[in-house]
């Protein structure tokens, strides 16, 4: 019975709207010639301010005059609202029956997010939601091939299910600029799950723009407060606002993780800030496209194709997808995910971009205790994107001398400087890089190269070469053996000692985890070749477990060796005790430094600039010095320096 009562009020209600849509657009043709010029050329381009259309609807279709006097309507969109006095409107009570039957409208407040970050709270009666409906009705009718009754149908379904629910739809709206889409994607949108790209207009008085009009949609839900207007006491549960914020939030999130696959083929998306869509009951479509007028240009940057088909994009989700099952989105991988972000959402070429990179490499390939970073990640990370010695070599060049770049920059010296001169250091070894974005550039390519060699893993975790099977660590360390030795070679050939040692140490190493004896007599002959030609040759002089391990290698392979191995084994091992038996006094951070001695006493760097800092740190300690740079200039000059010889 209900039933039947409901499909009575339906009928009734559709056939009151399409007569009162029918009269707007009477009108609007007949009197208002540049909105109507819109919806004439462009079916999809035209929209009227929500209290102009309030007021419209009332002189038109409810016979209500509560406005002083007419004003031109205008679509520029600079136009500020005014063009009445009165802008609520009393709605005929015949339709506000029928609408009220059929809606089911509360007299509520709903808390609705304003922001990403913030919210603000609506109030709600069956009158206001009336304008919305039919402001959103009218639009739909003009903007699509839908009839009254479909439009009404769903706009009850929307608002019945969220009042059900307790679930408000959303969606970001990533704006793709200065991009080609292929014709058949603007004709048909194409749908992947709940993340899909559509071909969108936008609609006066924001006119469109060749460049502003695809989009990549994120649909999302988030709690619906709703709370019954209670004219006694109005109270609400503040909490509910803060789980709004924090849920917007966390959907963006999900979002931006996806934009992360993007990145990984090569698709950069600069700080991006979404278009927040609301159902109909919240926004007017008006308000929605203000939003454009806001938004800053060149957002986006694409790969030099300036292409996204719908093949690009499939390839692009299965990366995500991939990404997701291999755990790149759990809390475990967030410092892999942070320089991910940093790296997809920031604009390309700029120089923080280096440290973004290197938080994503030592993630990856930092060994276990993390030493000799600068040597051990460029290793690794080249060998996982080289399929020859040549290509492993130049990699190995550019990530080392990129390591340098970062490095130099932590501890305070000039970047310009320090580019410059890897740059010249690159070019010698040859590359051809004339300016900062090319050498930025390859950086950048042999990034995407590690991060699209990473999905092959079967997890993603640090170390990602400690995380490979047991098959393929085998394989990998027989092509890092390979690759050391024809390193190894290439260093000795130019008579660079100390990297050749390191290197080969490195590969006697492997060989070690190999079990493989002749790579341990092979790289043990290439050692003891190394010491033969220089017996004073060290490396890895401030690293003791390391000094430690090689001296042990070093003595099996030169015997003038041996016993300065036995000596400074005892030496390391009587430091060690001693440092465990004293704590380490906190050192006093100088205002005077090696430079300022030097140009004052006239000295070259040696020994004695240790030992004249240490004499003041102790005058210091002992209160015989203030730790004052004046002070401590004039000091220097009572040193007497043939006493420190």
């Amino acid at each position: 019975m209900q039933k039947d009562q409901d499909l009575l009020i339906k009928k009734r209600f559709v056939k009151i709207l399409t007569e009162d849509t029918e009269k707007v657009k009477k009108v609007i043709e007949e009197k208002y010639f540049e909105i109507n010029n819109d919806f004439k050329h462009d079916e999809r381009g035209a929209s009227i301010e929500f209290n102009i259309f309030k007021a419209l609807v009332n002189e038109i279709c409810f016979d209500n005059l509560f406005h002083t006097k007419k004003r031109h309507y205008s679509q520029k969109s600079d136009s500020q609202p005014g063009f009445f006095d009165e802008l609520v409107y009393d709605v005929p009570e015949n339709r506000l029956n029928d609408f009220n039957e059929l809606f089911k409208v509360p007299e509520c407040d709903i808390i609705i997010p304003s922001t990403l970050n913030s919210n603000t709270v609506k109030s709600i009666n069956a009158k206001e939601l009336y304008y919305l409906f039919f402001f959103h009705l009218f639009h739909r009718l003009v903007s699509s091939k839908k009839n009254v009754q479909q439009i009404l149908n769903t706009s009850l379904t929307e608002w019945s299910t969220a009042l059900k629910t307790r679930k408000l739809p959303i969606t970001f709206n990533i704006c793709l600029d200065r991009i080609i889409v292929e014709n058949n994607i603007e004709i048909q949108p194409f749908h992947l799950i709940n993340i899909y790209h559509s071909f969108i207009n936008r609609l006066s008085p924001y006119k469109a723009n060749i460049y502003m009009t695809q989009f990549i949609v994120f649909e999302a839900e988030i709690p619906l407060f709703i709370y019954e207007t209670d004219k006694e006491s109005e109270t609400r549960d503040t909490q509910d606002d803060y789980v709004i914020v924090v849920q917007m939030r966390k959907k963006f999130e999900e979002f931006k993780n996806f934009l992360c696959a993007l990145y990984f083929h090569n698709y950069y998306l600069p700080n991006p800030k979404p278009i927040l869509k609301f159902p109909w009951w919240i926004e007017p479509e008006y308000q929605y496209l203000n939003k454009f007028s806001k938004k800053a240009d060149d957002n986006f940057i694409f790969k030099d194709v300036r292409r996204l088909t719908e093949s690009d994009f499939k390839t692009v989700f299965k990366t995500y997808s991939l990404l997701k099952e291999k755990g790149f989105y759990d809390p475990f991988c967030f410092p892999l995910l942070f320089s991910v972000k940093n790296l997809a959402f920031s604009v390309p070429f700029k120089l923080e971009r280096i440290f973004y990179s290197h938080t994503l490499l030592e993630f990856l390939f930092s060994p276990h205790p993390p030493m000799d970073l600068s040597f051990k990640i460029p290793l690794d990370a080249s060998l996982q994107i080289s399929d020859s010695f040549n290509e492993f070599y130049k990699n190995y060049i550019l990530f080392r001398g990129m390591y340098n770049i970062r490095s130099k920059a932590i501890h305070g010296e000039n970047w310009n400087e320090v580019i410059s001169k890897t740059k010249n250091m690159l070019n010698i070894n040859g590359f051809k890089i004339r300016t900062i974005i090319e050498l930025f550039k390859k950086f950048n390519e042999l990034i995407l190269k590690i991060l699209n060699r990473m999905i092959n893993f079967t997890t993603i975790k640090s170390s990602i070469i400690e995380s490979l099977d047991e098959d393929s660590l085998v394989s990998f360390n027989e092509k890092k053996y390979e690759y050391l030795i024809q390193l190894g070679d290439f260093y000795g050939r130019v008579n660079k000692y100390v990297p050749v040692l390191k290197v080969f140490f490195e590969a006697f190493h492997i060989a070690q985890s190999l079990n493989d004896s002749d790579k341990l007599l092979e790289s043990g002959e290439r050692i003891k070749q190394i010491y033969n030609i220089n017996d004073n040759l060290l490396v890895y002089l401030n690293e003791l477990n390391l000094v430690s391990g090689e001296l042990s290698i070093i003595s099996h392979f030169n015997t003038n060796k041996q016993n300065i191995a036995t000596e400074i084994h005892e030496k390391i091992s009587e430091l060690r005790s001693k440092t465990l038996s004293h704590p380490i006094e906190n050192k006093i951070i100088l205002n005077i430094n090696g430079n300022i001695i030097m140009k004052e006493l006239n000295l070259e760097q040696g020994p004695i600039l240790g030992k004249i800092l240490s004499i003041i740190e102790k005058k210091i300690k002992s209160g015989e010095l203030k730790n004052q740079e004046d002070i401590l200039r004039s000091y220097l000059k009572t040193i007497d320096l043939s006493s420190l010889k």
